[in-house]
């Protein structure tokens, strides 16, 4: 007997006669498994249920269901579909056999049964076992090593260079959404999206780096500049490294990241070291007065080295020449403006009396707390061509002279504890210009420069003596209203009028080289008041968040943030998170709620998705698809979808009850917009064996005349297949009869909102009359949605409906419902 490694494997043994099961239990116990016997079909499933047996050997006849029953319930469930299974029977019974394995069993042998031949079969099916779960145990490593990645910070990816040049990322974790504006799916089988997002003088660089690497097989460590589709111009970094595969070509796994933020401060650290070496002296202390760094010009101006003033007070610098007075007037004013500036006496190192121009300004951390000072000092006695201050250098941006992240976040900060002890509001706008990238890719940076300042100038034209406008970066600008009101309603009042003035001048053409430019903004706006429980960079989240629901809504606009916003954001990666563990570890399921022609006939069925956590109620649809087709994870559930249902026409093909009832599969927007769509559904048919004309794809309106043309190819490409289509939510969108004539469609679905009220709302009877007679006209076949009542049928029946979905022919259920339902009316 055959005999596997490891520990004993349980084999389930199901017969009606304990003798051929004590037989079985003698051959199976000699190669050292473990098993157990069952008399009939309800015992056996639930054995397979509870015991989870690795093999199954059945007999055909039983006294409560046939071993055919049991193979058709095994192979629908999600949990008992992969237990191989032996059929035994009579040499008499080879059709029964014969339509058991088109159900789903693995093998049949005739009794009696020759017990070399049983090893030799339950080895084989045995050793396939062991490959499927280790094969299934690699997919989900596979998977937990995409929730990993998906984790880390930055892009995890895995990029491939085929023979003929073409790249692609097999593997690329979610955070490519954030980093590139992309979804995985996009660049799956082609990156060049991805590569077209590369800066014009940095694209030579970067394929001649991966050249460099592909050649040698070196890693690859390039930066580089590309265009975000929202936040503009960004610098990522990547690193990885290659080896060659199978078909010639190269493999790289890596890693990239957004490193704009870095690049930033290192910019500013450079303009700062430059302007810190200026002609002016700089001496930079800490809080206590103590000075830590001074430059050349310092030493030139007062003749004392760096040895002799680093590490003590700057208080030493009068040499002897001590003001009270005006010390105390610069701490005061350091204290309340944070800064001062004037001129001061001061005895240089060979006992001259000079008098300076003496510029200090204090710096905070992030507490508001003073750091540091920063004073700059020139001879007022010499002239000056150009004096360049290292603050405005560190604080300001160099193109439009606004200031800076870092010091518009300092007067954020000041914002904040001014509006908790007075008890008014403070606002933070975020403002976005519109498709900046586009006039900067048609007409250069000069021009796209030139607009930036242009555009600042008029939002500070806008703005009252104590708002502040800064430009962080790329085409946004950050606006601090300082206590636009003292309650929330005045507040949000105040920057309602504001943000019109704004958008009114940015609106407002340009003309920049003789050329009339036109640009619109984007802005999101957060208020706050409670200093405890803010931070400058949580305002500025708030704002991006309200920024990206003011993009949503169709650009040229603005949106108040709110706090459920933000609950609505974690609620929805919640439900995100749960359902890539929930397709991960099997707990969707399909339920198929009946379709019926006028005279009763059972036509088919919908298949609905339903989402069953352990041990928890089911979750309602209404609330996790919504989100799902915000995501990618839709396109993933949509395979399963497809899979399952094509499944399901398998098993139902095997009953004569329900071997002619087609399936409606709900196919989602994102899904129709995906170029693998059509090969997607052609490969699960292959796969599964399934009949195509039975099968029938249900689309909204909407999800159509997002991108009519692209929809159309689509969707004859599939019908090419045999598969047919149905409009669901007929008459709520706006398709226009031109339109509905070029779709390839098949049938018509009236939604559930026209049917709800006939016939007495005589509105909705008249919009469903004229869809069955429009439906008529096209030789389009129409089913209604949402019949409950046998008013709302005989209603419908009248106007020449062709078929019916709703409650009064049958709820959503599992697949043995509708099995029980076409076996009744068979009966």
């Amino acid at each position: 007997m055959y005999k596997l490694s490891g520990p004993p494997k349980r084999l389930l043994l199901v017969d009606d006669d304990p003798r051929n099961i004590k037989i079985l239990e003698m051959f199976v116990k000699t190669a050292g498994h473990d098993c157990r016997g069952a008399a009939n079909g309800n015992a056996a499933l639930q054995l397979c249920r509870s015991w989870a047996p690795d093999l199954l050997l059945l007999d055909i006849i039983l006294p409560d269901m046939t071993g055919i029953d049991i193979v058709r319930i095994l192979k629908a469930d999600p949990t008992t579909t992969d237990i191989p299974i032996i059929m035994l029977t009579a040499s008499a019974d080879r059709a029964a056999c014969l339509q058991a394995l088109a159900a789903g069993a693995d093998d049949y042998l005739y009794r009696p049964v020759d017990r070399d031949e049983l090893s030799i079969r339950i080895g084989n099916l045995l050793r396939v076992k062991e490959r499927n779960d280790l094969l299934r145990e690699r997919l989900e490593l596979v998977d937990q090593l995409a929730t990993v990645a998906a984790t880390v910070p930055g892009l995890i990816f895995s990029m491939q260079r085929r023979q003929d040049g073409q790249l692609s990322l097999p593997f690329a974790s979610s955070a490519i959404e954030d980093l590139f504006g992309m979804t995985p799916e996009q660049v799956q089988n082609d990156a060049a999206g991805l590569l077209a997002q590369i800066h014009p003088d940095d694209a030579t660089a970067f394929l001649s780096a991966m050249q460099v690497s592909a050649q040698g097989l070196t890693p690859l460590s390039t930066q580089w500049r590309m265009h975000h589709p929202i936040r503009g111009e960004r610098w990522i970094e990547c690193h990885a490294r290659p080896h060659r595969i199978a078909d010639g070509g190269i493999l790289w796994h890596g890693h990239a990241q957004d490193i704009s933020e870095a690049k930033s401060a290192e910019r500013q650290l450079r303009i700062a070291a430059v302007a810190f070496e200026s002609q002016d002296g700089m001496v930079v202390t800490d809080a206590t007065g103590t000075i830590l760094q001074v430059n050349q010009a310092f030493s030139t101006i007062t003749g004392l080295t760096s040895a002799e003033t680093i590490g003590k007070h700057s208080l030493t610098l009068q040499n002897g020449h001590i003001d009270e007075n005006l010390n105390r007037v610069i701490l005061q004013s350091l204290r309340h403006e944070g800064r001062w500036e004037g001129e001061v006496r001061s005895r240089s190192k060979d006992g001259a009396i000079d008098m300076l121009w003496l510029s200090i300004s204090s710096v905070n951390d992030r507490n508001g707390r003073i750091s540091h000072y920063v004073a700059s000092l020139s001879s007022i006695s010499e002239p000056r061509v150009a004096q360049r201050k290292i603050l405005e250098l560190a604080m300001y941006d160099h193109l439009t002279g606004l200031p800076n992240r870092r010091l518009f976040f300092d007067r954020l900060h000041q914002a904040l504890l001014g509006a908790h002890r007075s008890g008014g509001y403070g606002a933070l706008l975020l403002i976005d210009l519109d498709r900046f990238h586009d006039i900067n890719d048609s007409h250069g940076h000069e021009t796209g420069d030139n607009l930036l300042i242009d555009i600042g100038k008029r939002i500070q034209q806008q703005l009252r003596g104590g708002d502040s406008v800064s430009r962080p970066g790329g085409d946004e600008f950050l606006v601090l209203l300082d206590e636009p009101g003292s309650d929330l309603l005045t507040a949000a009042a105040a920057c309602d009028s504001v943000v019109g003035k704004m958008r009114d001048a940015i609106n407002q053409p340009l003309w920049i080289d003789g050329l009339e430019l036109q640009i619109t903004a984007s802005i999101g706006i957060t208020l706050f008041h409670d200093h405890d429980s803010q931070s400058p960079e949580k305002l500025l989240k708030q704002a991006e968040l309200a920024l990206y629901q003011a993009k949503q809504s169709g650009r040229d606009n603005f949106r108040f943030f709110e706090m459920s916003m933000q609950e609505t954001l974690l609620t929805r990666t919640r439900i995100e998170s749960g359902l890539r563990l929930a397709l991960r570890d099997g707990h969707l399921l399909l339920f198929y709620q009946p379709q019926v022609a006028s005279d009763g006939k059972l036509l088919g069925a919908e298949a609905l998705i339903r989402w069953q956590p352990p041990q928890q109620a089911l979750i309602s649809p209404a609330l996790f698809i919504p989100i799902a087709e915000n995501s990618t994870i839709i396109l993933a559930i949509g395979h399963w979808i497809l899979t399952t249902a094509c499944r399901q026409l398998v098993a139902w093909s095997q009953d004569p009850a329900t071997r002619q009832l087609v399936l409606a599969v709900n196919i989602s927007a994102r899904q129709l917009l995906d170029p693998g769509l059509e090969q997607m559904v052609k490969d699960i048919l292959e796969q599964t064996g399934a009949n195509p004309t039975l099968l029938k794809l249900e689309l909204t309106e909407s999800a159509v005349l997002g991108n009519i043309e692209s929809a159309i190819s689509t969707m004859h490409k599939i019908k090419a297949l045999g598969v047919s289509f149905s409009m669901d939510d007929f008459g709520t969108g706006y398709s226009s009869l031109t339109n509905l004539k070029r779709l390839p469609l098949d049938q018509i679905k009236i939604d559930q909102s026209f049917v709800r009220d006939i016939p007495a709302d005589q509105d909705d009877y008249a919009i469903v009359s004229a869809i069955i007679g429009m439906g008529n006209s096209l030789r389009l076949q129409v089913i209604a949605e949402g019949v409950e009542t046998l008013t709302q049928f005989n209603a419908l029946a009248e106007l020449g409906c062709d078929a019916y979905q709703g409650y009064l022919f049958g709820k959503p259920g599992p697949a043995e419902m509708l099995e029980a339902i076409a076996r009744q009316r068979c009966g």
